[in-house]
């Protein structure tokens, strides 16, 4: 007998009736092929990018319509903060975004891709990914998308680590196949997830530095940092609140995401949706964010703006 689940027992993170914010956006038929996959929007990933990902579970319902996610890699909120990011950004005819821990760079790729179907006339990445591994495919899945600078789209590619100062940083060597790698310690041989493992020094910036002058509003930043939202946040919130309209945050551990809302919403901004990530508190050997077993999420909106551009000075 199937049981009836309670609403009260779900928490998914956003509204059905929100769910239309994607369908500008989400309009074409997802393929799967033998070394690809093409989703709803577009977006064209090969295997070779997401070696994580069984190719056998890939559902195409799924791939086209990301609800409640894609089947492999993000769940809706993801998909929904960037589509209104994008939404609103529309009447303007211009997009402004930055991935941090960009891994493969779904994010910009999708942005790069949707924004050249809706004919923007100005499209402006930024991407930031410490492993070299990693920071290959990021460049490789946008020469996929056929997302490289020319007239209209600027790419800015940083491989290394956004962090609290501009110099260099530990990072650990890993797989391609591991996402979850974050800055270490100078003496550190072991992360936060109590893995043993070798690092290397990487170069580091601040938020500022990576983006660099900016003389129109940033539409959408993604933050996927493992377990630093908050430092490298804090390094930047002045900054993030005159220059930035809009947040995604995956959050690694609860301290952090209430730490984010106090922190953001003294800096007026607004949390639109979110979910908590799922922690494993049987794992009491490891510190906060290696107790997280499944990410969580925070789309913020920044209430000083509504479209509207700096002013030169």
């Amino acid at each position: 007998m199937t049981k009836e689940i309670s609403p009260l027992q779900v928490f998914s993170g956003y509204e059905n009736d929100c769910l239309s914010i994607l369908d500008p956006f989400c309009i074409e038929n997802a393929v799967i092929k033998p070394t690809y996959f093409i989703d709803g929007f577009g977006v064209r990933t090969d295997y070779s990018n997401v070696p994580f990902v069984d190719t056998q579970t890939l559902k195409i319902e799924r791939l086209k319509y990301p609800i409640p996610d894609d089947g492999f890699h993000a769940e809706a909120i993801e998909y929904l903060s960037i589509c209104n990011a994008l939404d609103n950004a529309v009447s303007n005819n211009k997009f402004k975004m930055v991935e941090l821990g960009a891994a493969w760079g779904p994010w910009v790729a999708m942005a790069g891709v949707i924004c050249k179907k809706c004919n923007f006339e100005k499209i402006d990445l930024h991407a930031a990914e410490a492993s070299p591994t990693l920071f290959q495919l990021l460049k490789k899945h946008l020469s996929c998308n056929q997302i490289q600078s020319d007239r209209i789209i600027k790419t800015n590619l940083f491989n290394g680590a956004v962090w609290t100062f501009n110099g260099k940083v530990e990072f650990p060597k890993s797989s391609k196949s591991d996402l979850g790698c974050a800055i270490m310690d100078e003496d550190s041989i072991r992360d936060y997830r109590n893995l043993e493992l070798e690092t290397f020094t990487v170069p580091c910036c601040t938020l500022q530095s990576l983006v660099g002058e900016v003389d129109e509003l940033i539409d959408f930043i993604h933050f996927d940092i493992q377990g630093a939202e908050v430092d490298v946040i804090l390094e930047s919130i002045n900054w993030l609140s005159q220059t930035t309209k809009s947040l995604f945050i995956a959050t690694h551990s609860r301290s952090v995401e209430g730490e984010l809302i106090e922190l953001l919403e003294f800096y007026g901004w607004k949390l639109l949706r979110e979910k908590p990530c799922k922690v494993d508190w049987r794992k009491s050997e490891l510190e906060l964010s290696g107790r997280t077993i499944i990410d969580g999420g925070q789309n913020w909106t920044n209430l000083r703006f509504n479209g509207k551009v700096l002013s030169k000075k």
